[in-house]
């Protein structure tokens, strides 16, 4: 199986995440898309606002009417710091004929040289770097060809930053997150207070 992997905070999931992994999963021709979201990012210096249990719930809210989109929770329920090259590991000894390919952004490949094992990484999955269009990735070098694949797609103008200061303000958000999340957030008080929880 060919499998895509996007790995975030997803705090709260919203329409970009959502465009980028339709987009992705077309692009390459993957059989299924599995969102991880993390325990905590190593290059975050904060953890998630929501608890683990509203975000997954509003992953899987996200999704649910996305086939070939599902939620993978390891890395929440491993704690701690979550590590990509410790994911592929698992999922290579659980499935080692599936070719994985790790969705990330222009901004992630910036930095990938600064991740734990990063080339181990490489190895085990290739880079599907999502990019603007009329903005290429930066060459990483010494990395063998065809490991990091550029996907230019028209990325809505949204992040879950932007979602939680609209919740904040009182603005609405249905134009920004599937209906179902924004109703969760709603029922749940999510982010309504200045500490975001």
């Amino acid at each position: 199986m060919k499998v895509g992997l996007f790995g975030g905070a997803f705090d709260p999931p919203h329409r970009g995440h959502l465009a980028v992994a339709e987009g992705v999963r077309a692009a390459l021709a993957l059989d299924e898309i599995r969102f991880l979201p993390y325990a905590r990012g190593p290059h975050r210096a904060v953890p998630p606002i929501a608890p683990d249990a509203d975000r997954l719930a509003m992953l899987r809210l996200a999704l649910s009417d996305h086939p070939g989109l599902r939620v993978d929770d390891r890395e929440v329920a491993r704690g701690g710091l979550s590590y990509t090259v410790v994911t592929l590991r698992e999922l290579h000894r659980e499935r080692p004929g599936d070719q994985h390919h790790l969705i990330i952004g222009t901004d992630q490949l910036e930095i990938l040289t600064s991740w734990r094992a990063w080339r181990e990484v490489l190895r085990l999955a290739r880079l599907a770097v999502v990019t603007r269009p009329g903005h290429p990735a930066a060459p990483i070098p010494d990395v063998p060809a065809g490991r990091i694949v550029p996907i230019p797609l028209p990325v809505p103008d949204v992040s879950s930053t932007l979602v939680r200061e609209r919740v904040r303000s009182g603005r609405g958000i249905r134009r920004l997150v599937p209906a179902a999340v924004a109703l969760y957030i709603e029922e749940r008080g999510l982010y309504r207070d200045p500490s975001g929880r």
